[in-house]
């Protein structure tokens, strides 16, 4: 698969690809060919620094010059190099190329060749870095055709082909179009939301093909800047702002990037708060408006219904309390009586049951019941009528 690495200078794209390449060593069998500069004292320091079987680096890893990088696909596995490609020794001044049936049977002539010894036949790894160097479209006449041979055939080699750029546009349309995915490297810790910084991290967006600004990334991954591992294994003109000696990352954002996440956090609650108090306090607020409201008319009810009681208790307090009679009862053989001696009758009140008992006081009918008593139609509360001294009178027998 031909897999293009892209961003923008010390936005990580060759710290992502030395990652893989330190991957495919430790895990794999893969041949790695590539022109990514490693200091490999250090390299082979890292990639040896863990249990397991040793890498032997002289035998596993090619490390090509940029004027090599063009014609990649000539390194082999086992020491096997293919032979330069006609194309590449012609001249301006009319030498002949190749017809296309010639060259297609001279380039697959020299894949053959991968066939004679075990060693030449395992697949290879290929990382070119700065690939818009090495296949521009004003030399694809030149390094084309046996590109586009080697990339039309790489899967029945077993090979990957990794194709580092900055400017994808630079690379031949024709090579564009046989990339199969495109991953996207971005350096957040150069970037800055306002006056948030983001968290220093290297973001890396996986596309199908060559995608367009529109397109959604099947995947994305995130990794951290292993200055003294990875990063320490490779010389690097460019990337993460380093030239001669490294570069100081200027970032314009004033606050760390957790910060970011603490307001938005603050944010979120303050508004669940006013969602649930707001309501009541308006609730609320408009409650004790109707409350205030209403208290004169409730006022003027209460004092109306504790003027009628009034009246009756000195009702009771009259003739009622000491002279009233029993139904069916002589005149004076009525006597006090405690409210649980109350006689027993029953009458309906207002829609409610009273167990009651009551006689007349001229022509005024008195009930006395278990909740109160009932002086024409002023309910009395039992419990007012005993604290005044009032009880039921109840009758005797003759």
């Amino acid at each position: 698969m031909i897999t293009l690495i892209t961003g923008k200078p010390g936005d990580g794209k060759t710290l992502y690809a030395c990652r893989e390449i330190i991957r495919i060593l430790r895990n794999t069998d893969y041949y790695v060919v590539t022109d990514v500069p490693f200091v490999m004292g250090r390299l082979h320091e890292y990639v040896n620094d863990w249990k397991g079987d040793v890498v032997d680096l002289d035998e596993r890893l090619k490390v090509l010059t940029p004027e090599d990088a063009h014609n990649y696909w000539r390194y082999r596995s086992g020491g096997l190099l293919l032979d330069e490609s006609p194309d590449a020794k012609g001249k301006d001044d009319g030498t002949r190329r190749l017809p296309k049936m010639e060259f297609d049977l001279w380039a697959r002539s020299q894949f053959e060749r991968i066939g004679e010894k075990s060693e030449y036949q395992r697949g290879v790894f290929y990382v070119i870095d700065e690939a818009h160097e090495k296949f521009p479209a004003r030399e694809w006449q030149n390094i084309g055709r046996i590109t586009t041979y080697h990339a039309s055939k790489h899967r029945h080699l077993h090979d990957e082909v990794w194709l580092l750029t900055q400017s994808p546009d630079f690379l031949d349309k024709t090579l564009r179009n046989l990339v199969s995915e495109t991953r996207i490297t971005r350096n957040n810790l150069r970037r800055n939301v306002g006056p948030f910084k983001l968290r220093g991290v290297f973001k890396v967006r996986h596309y199908y093909g060559m995608p367009n600004p529109s397109v959604t990334p099947f995947s994305v991954e995130e990794m951290q800047l292993d200055a003294a591992g990875i990063a320490s294994c490779y010389k690097t003109v460019g990337a993460f702002g380093v030239h001669v000696k490294a570069e100081k990352i200027q970032n314009k954002g004033k606050l760390p990037w957790w910060s970011l996440w603490a307001i938005a956090g603050g944010g979120i609650l303050a508004a669940i708060f006013l969602c649930f108090m707001v309501p009541q306090w308006a609730i609320a607020g408009l409650g004790k408006s109707i409350s205030d409201a209403g208290q004169p008319l409730t006022q003027t009810v209460q004092d109306k219904t504790a003027s009628q009681t009034e009246q009756s208790l000195a009702y009771m307090r009259g003739p009622l309390a000491g002279a009233g009679q029993s139904q069916g009862a002589e005149p004076g053989a009525v006597e006090a009586a405690k409210p649980e001696k109350i006689v027993r009758g029953c009458i309906v009140l207002d829609g409610e049951t009273l167990v009651s008992g009551s006689w007349f006081e001229g022509w005024r009918k008195v009930t006395w019941g278990s909740k109160g008593a009932l002086v024409g139609t002023d309910v009395v509360p039992l419990s007012v009528l005993t604290s005044a001294g009032v009880y039921p009178p109840r009758p005797t027998k003759k």
